[in-house]
């Protein structure tokens, strides 16, 4: 969807990445040599080889921060939604990474040692864990972000009670709001139901 060479300076935000495909690197967003910011996008259903939503190459830096990605893929199997090579070590922040398809959600290489703080991890198929060579800057965790939406509804507001809204961090930790998308709804969650299954809920035997 959008490269980024050479000394390039912008900023990417409050946008909608869906379904973009890299037969090489970087599905959504692909950074080389650049300062990228990218802040409060949504990244869902971007593949590519390495880094299936951003991928950032060669002293590529700028923050990363307040994105929701989901069910993104890396047909390598690394980064789904991030992966950061050859000294590129960008700052990711606040970030809900879940649902990814194929890969883990972010991934390094070469010497890349990103800081990544008050990250939500759920549900990513490759595993859920910081990856090797990057920093923890605290906050991070693993845990269900609570969408408003059902899975693939489109839905990426926040429920009251999410561990993603302030106050309800997981050990205490102080990180704003984690994500791309504010509270929308209660505390009730949204699950999927069959029409037999809410038939039984009435039924009187």
């Amino acid at each position: 969807a959008i490269y980024c060479f050479q000394s390039s300076t912008n900023m990417i935000d409050s946008n909608e990445f869906f379904n973009n495909t890299a037969t090489g690197n970087g599905g959504a967003i692909a950074c080389v040599m650049s300062t990228i910011s990218v802040n409060l996008n949504l990244f869902k259903e971007n593949s590519a080889v390495l880094g299936g939503a951003v991928y950032y190459n060669d002293l590529s830096f700028g923050g990363i921060d307040r994105n929701t990605f989901d069910r993104n893929e890396a047909t390598s199997n690394s980064g789904a939604a991030i992966y950061c090579t050859n000294f590129s070590a960008p700052p990711i922040s606040k970030n809900i990474f879940s649902n990814s398809t194929a890969g883990n959600a972010v991934a390094t290489g070469n010497d890349s040692v990103p800081t990544i703080s008050c990250c939500c991890f759920y549900n990513n198929e490759g595993g859920d864990l910081l990856p090797p060579g990057s920093f923890d800057g605290g906050g991070n965790f693993i845990g269900d972000p609570q969408y408003c939406g059902i899975p693939q509804s489109g839905n990426y507001y926040l429920q009251a009670d999410s561990p993603c809204t302030p106050g309800n961090h997981p050990n205490g930790a102080s990180c704003d709001t984690i994500g791309a998308m504010p509270i929308a709804c209660g505390t009730t969650s949204t699950k999927v139901k069959t029409w037999g299954a809410i038939k039984d809920l009435y039924r009187n035997d």
